[in-house]
């Protein structure tokens, strides 16, 4: 069954844009044959897969079934059968992908020889909405559609007059952005921090909280484990955020539930970002961008 390309995914005004559109803005970016290889690949080693006589663990496939369905916020069997006609594709074509994903996985190292050339649109579109990364895509897209009405009157253009006009929008964009004032209410959720955790029984834990000790001499101590991280401090799970609050340099903080564990953790060490920052500022740049792009859809989208 082919994959209608004339669905409309959004409209600007009274400029509807389709599956089809979509589809030739991927191949100008260059995005599509990325994504043909992964596919392509796929059905290769889930023939070889065959050809091995080896077997799926369904166990495995229906946890990866509840992570996505979790993730899109499709608990019930409803809620899934309604998402997947409104995408244009049925159960098949989740299964199918399913089991590509699966053996690309199970398989990763293997060499296999891709024989086929060419993706069918239908397997394309399963890829991209069943890897989660639809969303993503459509945006990129879709930005320099709201890029153009927000400037001009006349009808879209094609699509290298479309990137060529994204660009100088977004350079006057990224002159309203005061870089001091984003700094400032963003700088803690760009600070890196290291720290150091303890996992194992609350009771355990508790009876280190606030020790000088290193947590290396107390994991031998007793039936602990000791991991490291660093991050940015907004790159942390909730419940280590939580409880870093009020933590400085050295302090202990927890024990805390996470994962179905407890932990205790140290602070070992957290670097504010500065104005001369360039990452940062970059990625400030783009978070002021995204409310921009927001803004526009909310305008113009229906």
């Amino acid at each position: 069954m082919s994959y209608d390309l004339s669905r409309t995914l959004f409209s600007i005004g009274d400029r509807k844009f389709s599956c089809g559109e979509f589809l030739e803005a991927l191949k100008f970016y260059g995005i599509y044959g990325g994504w043909c290889e992964r596919i392509l690949r796929g059905g290769a080693l889930e023939k070889k897969a065959a050809d091995l006589q080896k077997e799926i663990d369904l166990t495995v496939l229906a946890e990866m079934t509840s992570e996505f369905r979790y993730s899109q916020k499709l608990l019930t069997s409803e809620e899934f059968g309604g998402w997947l006609d409104s995408i244009g594709l049925e159960m098949g074509d989740y299964e199918s992908y399913l089991k590509r994903t699966y053996w690309q996985e199970e398989l990763e190292d293997l060499e296999v020889e891709v024989t086929e050339s060419e993706v069918d649109d239908r397997k394309f579109f399963s890829e991209v909405y069943f890897s989660g990364s639809f969303k993503g895509l459509l945006s990129s897209w879709q930005q320099r559609l709201l890029a153009w009405r927000d400037c001009k009157e006349e009808d879209f253009p094609e699509i290298a007059e479309l990137e060529e006009n994204f660009k100088e929008y977004k350079k006057t964009v990224l002159k309203y952005f005061d870089k001091e004032m984003w700094l400032t209410c963003h700088r803690n959720d760009f600070a890196a921090v290291e720290i150091e955790y303890l996992s194992g029984k609350k009771t355990d834990l508790k009876s280190l909280r606030g020790t000088h000790k290193s947590f290396k001499e107390c994991s031998f101590s007793g039936d602990l484990e000791l991991r490291g991280v660093q991050s940015f401090y907004r790159d942390l799970p909730d419940e280590f955020q939580e409880n870093l609050e009020t933590v400085t340099p050295g302090e202990t903080f927890g024990p805390f539930e996470f994962n179905e564990e407890y932990v205790l953790g140290r602070l070992i060490s957290k670097q504010l970002p500065g104005i001369d920052d360039e990452e940062i500022i970059e990625e400030l740049e783009g978070e002021f961008c995204l409310e921009v792009w927001k803004t526009l859809q909310v305008k113009y989208v229906s």
